[in-house]
């Protein structure tokens, strides 16, 4: 299922291990896709500077650690959203909100949101991205210029696991992601 953005031209940040400086765009309510170790992490980090993390969840647990996964639901700016996926992104001149929809009950939810996380650890799930954005054969990102963020769309950059297919390690997709937030 693809994510169709209805907004220009506000990048669409493709990120793993974002550690950023907490730039205007955060301080809103900040969406994260994902269930592992890694998306808890995130998104218990993530709750010094947005208003309200929301963790989407596409099945009906986590699949963090039990110690992981709890601090996350016990998290009073956490909210998580069981058997859900993104299926749309809007706004105007940035990201504004976004459709979930939950696969369990069927229905459609419209909320607020500024800024979007796909923690989608090692393997890259980047099928649902516009096919116009250039991969390689094993299905990562292809970056443009060596060292930078930028794909073969512009306005929309990638970083982490999504495009490190050498390293795969935290550091390299924090590093990235600050990248790609300020580019």
């Amino acid at each position: 299922h693809g994510i169709r953005t209805t907004y220009q031209p506000d990048p669409l940040r493709v990120a793993h291990g974002w550690d950023p400086e907490a730039p205007e765009w955060m301080t809103a309510d900040t969406v994260i896709i994902a269930t592992g170790d890694a998306a808890c992490e995130e998104a218990l980090y993530l709750t010094k500077f947005a208003s309200e993390v929301h963790l989407v969840v596409r099945r009906d647990a986590l699949r963090a650690s039990v110690v992981m996964a709890n601090r996350v639901k016990e998290h009073p700016k956490i909210q998580i959203h069981w058997n859900s996926n993104v299926k749309e992104v809007t706004g105007g001149d940035r990201m504004e909100k976004l459709i979930l929809h939950n696969s369990a009950s069927g229905e459609d939810v419209e909320m607020a949101a500024g800024s979007l996380f796909f923690a989608i650890g090692h393997n890259p799930v980047t099928n649902f991205l516009p096919a116009e954005i250039e991969t390689h054969p094993n299905g990562y990102l292809k970056l443009t210029q060596p060292g930078r963020t930028f794909t073969s769309v512009p306005g929309i950059f990638a970083a982490g696991d999504v495009s490190d297919h050498v390293y795969r390690q935290a550091v390299v997709a924090a590093g990235r992601g600050a990248a790609a937030a300020i580019a």
